[in-house]
């Protein structure tokens, strides 16, 4: 769905035409993406993806367009998940190059915020490393979130009848007491992990004691790991509170998906739900199995130590092999 939201004269006297485009876009699906073929193979693939519609029942993505006589000159969007219409994340900003300076960026970013506050979003978040980009969306009231990195790294956009800051709305996310329960993740849930549990001050404390080693380690971002299971590689489940928030998230996938050797097990949890991880293991455990994707093996360092308190838990041994991973790491294994 495409609409036209009026124009903008640049600061070179041209007048820009401003649309909006809702996925699915047939029309406007080969244009954007030839727009955006500077990114990286897994940013292309997943804005066909959402272009075509495939992400359309739980993404509700926007993208907002600055056309110089029918040619985008300048592109910005948002992606919302839609079973709960709180956080999103905001990107995909570029301006072709010979445009740049004209205030095209800043003109579309004034309609998309405009656009996002009329409606029942909660908080945008991004990261740059764009001066110039991030004090355009400073002027809009994007804030950072690590004060010795301003004005670029992560930010956030939040409205004030939500939280104050991402500090308050880490704590309505992550608050304890809350009854939590198992579900597979959906492309909508981008901003939850990668935004809001990742980035949570909790999480991040983790990192001395919480550690990703190959080939875990490759699946790092939400993205990743949502093409991954898509493809069929395995399992990829959400610890979730009954707020609808987002706490954890496990995943066991084969590195190929026709190979036959083990599946590689990994989750993160938020600390506060930390006590929680039984059942997300336990869950994606057993749809590894059902899919197939079996034996499984976690690979983790040996510091870790409520890391494997919790595999074991859940039923994982140590093997043999421990010994020739390396003295620092363990190798356990489900079977």
């Amino acid at each position: 769905m495409t609409r036209e939201l009026g124009s903008a004269v640049l600061r070179s006297g041209e007048q820009m035409r401003i649309k909006v485009v809702e996925c699915p876009s047939a029309e406007y699906a080969h244009p954007l993406l030839l727009f955006l073929s500077h990114k990286s193979d897994e940013t292309l693939r997943d804005l066909q993806r959402r272009l075509e519609g495939d992400y359309a029942q739980v993404s509700l993505d926007r993208w907002f367009l600055g056309e110089l006589d029918g040619q985008i000159i300048s592109q910005m969007g948002y992606m919302l998940a839609r079973d709960t219409l709180d956080v999103g994340v905001f990107g995909h900003v570029f301006t072709r190059p010979e445009h740049r300076g004209k205030g095209a960026a800043s003109a579309l970013m004034q309609v998309l915020m405009d656009d996002f506050n009329a409606g029942p979003g909660k908080a945008l978040l991004c990261g740059t490393g764009n001066e110039s980009a991030a004090r355009i969306y400073a002027r809009h009231g994007f804030v950072p979130l690590i004060a010795a990195r301003a004005p670029v790294g992560p930010l956030a956009y939040i409205k004030p009848d939500f939280a104050a800051d991402f500090t308050e709305l880490q704590a309505i996310f992550f608050e304890p007491g809350h009854d939590t329960h198992v579900r597979p993740a959906h492309m909508g849930d981008r901003a939850k992990v990668d935004k809001v549990l990742l980035q949570s001050d909790g999480v991040t404390a983790m990192a001395g004691h919480w550690h990703r080693l190959p080939p875990a380690d490759a699946w790092a971002s939400f993205v990743t790991m949502a093409q991954m299971r898509d493809d069929g590689h395995g399992p990829l489940n959400l610890l979730e509170t009954d707020g609808r928030h987002v706490v954890g998230y496990a995943f066991v996938f084969r590195p190929e998906a026709e190979d036959t050797g083990a599946g590689v097990l990994d989750f993160l949890v938020h600390p506060t739900y930390l006590d929680q991880s039984a059942e997300l293991l336990q869950t994606t455990l057993g749809d590894a199995a059902a899919q197939g994707v079996w034996p499984v093996r976690a690979h983790v360092v040996a510091g870790d130590a409520r890391k494997l308190e919790l595999l074991r838990a859940a039923g994982l041994i140590e093997m043999d092999e421990s010994a020739c991973a390396g003295a620092d790491t363990v190798v356990l294994a489900a079977r």
